[in-house]
């Protein structure tokens, strides 16, 4: 029970302090702005429910609009093309769980970060293997150009004697794991922890072991806009860095992470 009150406290305290603060009352732009957004469906951040787009980066998308004068329409796409319409100026900018990378830091520019992330190993619920040095010889899947799909690249670069198969969604790829047909999927660590909580418990997980030690090639979540809208960049930014100040992202947090 103690437990119980403490996480009540702290969820009201938390909801007390953002919806009375300062950004409720605050609006960057005074004119209306309607920007065009593009998305790739990934559990938790973007995905459907009863014909709705919900999810952690819709939610905090939703409130940077909220309180900025911003309306956007939506456009929901393939990952690869998602980055490709921001980088074109087709889009204004993009949402889905992003991560930052040099290569991508070349094509638009990031809003400020409102989550970390990394690359974990799912395996068979059986497995042995604990890290990438125990992978000399096996298949591994991975999400096509996604950040586990260059970070096996790379690893293939510098020696490491594995196979790799691309697939368009991270599910299809948790899937060929449990049939047997790969030896570990290299993903996400914050979509690999909810979907194997939701859809997937008990038939796989995720390496075991220290934080630093399982968790690889770590990088900041940001959104990424388009080069020509410096003015929606400065909005976005401003306003992740006051949600951040009064935890609002903590919050969206517990909501989508705590299944």
């Amino acid at each position: 029970m103690k437990f119980v009150f403490v996480n009540i406290l702290l969820t009201v305290t938390i909801a007390l302090k953002y919806f009375g603060g300062a950004f409720a009352n605050q609006v960057h732009t005074t004119k209306p702005l309607h920007i065009r957004v593009v998305t790739a469906i990934y559990e938790p951040f973007v995905m459907y429910k009863d014909g709705k787009l919900v999810g952690f980066d819709i939610d905090l998308l939703n409130e940077i609009c909220k309180h900025n004068n911003i309306s956007y329409t939506i456009h929901v796409t393939s990952f690869q093309d998602m980055l490709q319409q921001v980088k074109e100026g087709k889009a204004d900018m993009a949402i889905g769980c992003i991560y930052v990378t040099e290569e991508r830091e070349r094509w638009f520019n990031f809003s400020e970060s409102y989550l970390e992330g990394g690359l974990v190993l799912v395996l068979p619920a059986d497995s042995s293997v604990r890290t990438i040095y125990d992978l000399a010889h096996m298949t591994v899947g991975v999400k096509m150009d996604a950040s586990g799909d260059k970070y096996a690249m790379k690893l293939i670069a510098q020696g490491y004697d594995i196979s790799m198969v691309r697939f368009q969604d991270t599910v299809e790829s948790f899937n060929a794991l449990i049939a047997g047909r790969l030896d570990a999927v290299l993903n996400d660590y914050l979509n690999s922890v909810y979907l194997l909580n939701k859809y997937f418990s008990g038939s796989i997980k995720i390496a075991k072991g220290n934080w630093g030690d399982i968790v690889y090639d770590r990088k900041k979540i940001a959104f990424p806009v388009s080069i020509h809208n410096k003015e929606l960049l400065n909005i976005v930014s401003d306003s992740i860095h006051e949600l951040q100040s009064q935890n609002f992202i903590d919050m969206l947090y517990w909501k989508w992470f705590a299944v």
